[in-house]
């Protein structure tokens, strides 16, 4: 299976796998980065990148079966504690 997943997107195809996930080839621009550690300008060649959206099934196994939804299923919240995230 995964060797049939790899040679799809190695021909920028998506893959699909219902109530798994989605994999998709995504290309980047070339740009322009630093080096962290001498501060100087490298350039970085545009290229390809794999992302992986996961499924609804796969997400609420994940959260443990409950909630689901805009908020995941965290409460008011939205998983940031009582305070909302706010550093209180």
């Amino acid at each position: 299976m995964v060797e049939t997943i790899s040679e799809a997107l190695a021909k920028k195809e998506g893959v699909s796998l219902t109530g798994f996930g989605s994999w998709r080839v995504t290309e980047t621009k070339a740009r322009q980065g630093r080096n962290p550690r001498t501060g100087q300008a490298i350039n970085i060649p545009a290229g390809s990148r794999v992302s992986f959206r996961p499924g609804s099934t796969l997400s609420t196994g994940v959260r443990g079966g409950g909630g689901g939804g805009a908020r995941g299923g965290r409460g008011g919240a939205g998983g940031r504690g009582a305070s909302g995230g706010r550093g209180r």
